[in-house]
Parts: C-alpha cells; structure tokens; sequence
C-alpha cells in the first residue's frame, strides 16, 4: 500500500495508482507525495518552486542587512540546486550599500556555471545591474574581461543582444577604461561588438 497526502497534508494511505491517475496527481521521480501548488507552480516543477522560494528568502536576508554569514547561510540551498536560472537573480540581488562578504559569496555562486551559461545570464542582466549597483557592474565586467573564455564569450553573445545590454555593456567598459587604462586591450573588442 502506498502513502499519499490527504487534503489536510497528513499522509493517507493509498490502495492503488489507478486513484492517483484519476484525480490527476502528479509525483516527481522517486517522491511517494504529490507537491504542493501554494506557489502557482505546477506539481511537476518542484525545483522551480523550491528555488523561487530559497531566493525569495535570500532576498529578505539582503534587504534587512543581514551579515555575510546570514547571506551564506540562505545561500547554501540557491547554490545546491544547480540550477542556471538562479545566476541572473543572484546578480541582480548585488548592492552597492550591502555587506561586502556578503555580495561576493552571491557572485561566486553565480559565476561557479560554465561561460555560456553564465555570460548569457550576465548580459541579460547588465543593464539592471547597471542601474541599482554599478559598482557591481565594472566588477563584473572586469572578471568576465580578465578570462579569456569568458571575454570571447562575451564579445560572441554581445554581437546579438537586445540593444540595452549592448549600451550598457560599453558604457561599463568606458567606465572601466577611465578607471584603468590597463583594461583597454581587454575592452576594446567589446566595444566593438557592442557597435
């Protein structure tokens, strides 16, 4: 006999599978309990959901101050998911009035994807990162140029992103380049795949 949840969340017994099919539940692999929909998703996304929620908890933490121990520990779940949809949230959460420790456990957490994956959530986000941290913005930027891979990926994605990503994407770099002439061999071919 199988266990399942009751309308009240205690788990009740099930006799066949042919009840589960007939009210429409769905079960993820390996889980004997349908999911809960509370957060609009569907009973076969549960990690979508999951993940809403661990970040929606790290974006409180960030919002009260919280120290940087606090924003490891909210962290930790965001991270073990492995999921790619997490790094645009996660850049979009850096604040330039924040806990520095804080904000650089999010960056490593989203830079730990391979470069497409990473550089395509970074461009996406760039032109909202731009806005609400722009100290975070050159940082970023300067750690995607001083790869190698990464840089090429950049300039690759940039040839065809949305207008805004590729605006501020040399408007960072211009920033960057006054800051630090240094950093011109690195931009100059963004700049050029921004045109």
């Amino acid at each position: 006999m199988k266990v399942g949840l009751g309308s009240r969340g205690f788990a009740t017994p099930r006799s066949t599978d042919r009840r589960r099919r007939a009210r429409n539940v769905r079960f993820p692999l390996g889980c004997q309990f349908p999911l809960p929909t509370h957060c609009g998703h569907s009973r076969g996304a549960p990690t979508s959901c999951m993940l809403d929620n661990d970040l929606t908890r790290l974006r409180e933490i960030i919002a009260i101050g919280g120290d940087a121990v606090a924003i490891d520990n909210a962290l930790v779940p965001v991270s073990a998911a492995q999921d790619p949809r997490s790094i645009e949230p996660l850049l979009l959460m850096l604040r330039d009035d924040a806990n520095d420790h804080g904000m650089w456990s999010l960056l490593h957490a989203a830079e730990a994807y391979d470069d497409k994956t990473y550089v395509t959530a970074f461009v996406g986000a760039l032109p909202k990162i731009a806005s609400t941290a722009p100290g975070w913005s050159s940082i970023l930027m300067m750690r995607v140029l001083n790869s190698e891979t990464s840089r090429h990926e950049l300039v690759r994605q940039l040839r065809d992103a949305p207008r805004a990503s590729r605006v501020t994407a040399a408007s960072v770099c211009e920033d960057i380049n006054r800051a630090d002439v240094r950093f011109l061999a690195k931009t100059t071919v963004v700049l050029v795949a921004c045109k």
